[in-house]
């Protein structure tokens, strides 16, 4: 090794860079869907006072966006995009399965719909980043 130069990284140092990388792009890309998300959300739910439809719409909304962000710039797979699309559909509505699921229980137990979705969207986010980085992007 020649003076002041780095030792190789180890696969497994290399492979944990990667994923906090890819994680924190996801997180990046999440935010700008987040942003479309509960823009549409507020703005259906306050029109029509039903947080169920505001929150299909709202995700749906997101969903392209996330796809769009996550498939160009963090995980950089032109290839497939249809198959891609689906696979990324099919935890997006996983997702949208399980944060309606979140929001129907707070919504029960007295906590405002704005928050619940809130909630909701945090908790889905990790099951999501798992199984797009494991499924749709592999």
């Amino acid at each position: 090794m020649r003076p002041g130069a780095r030792p190789d990284r180890s696969p497994v140092i290399a492979s944990a860079n990667d994923l906090l990388r890819k994680f924190l792009l996801y997180a990046a890309s999440g935010a700008a869907a987040f942003a479309a998300d509960y823009s549409v959300f507020l703005v259906l739910f306050l029109a029509n006072d039903n947080p169920y439809i505001a929150n299909v719409a709202g995700i749906c909304v997101g969903m392209t966006v996330s796809f769009s962000f996550n498939r160009t710039f963090n995980f950089r797979k032109p290839d497939a995009p249809a198959r891609r699309a689906a696979r990324f559909v099919t935890v997006a509505t996983l997702g949208m399965a399980v944060s309606t699921l979140i929001l129907m229980l707070l919504i029960s137990f007295g906590v405002d719909a704005r928050i619940s979705k809130v909630i909701a969207m945090l908790l889905v986010f990790s099951m999501q980043f798992l199984m797009n980085a494991l499924w749709t992007f592999r």
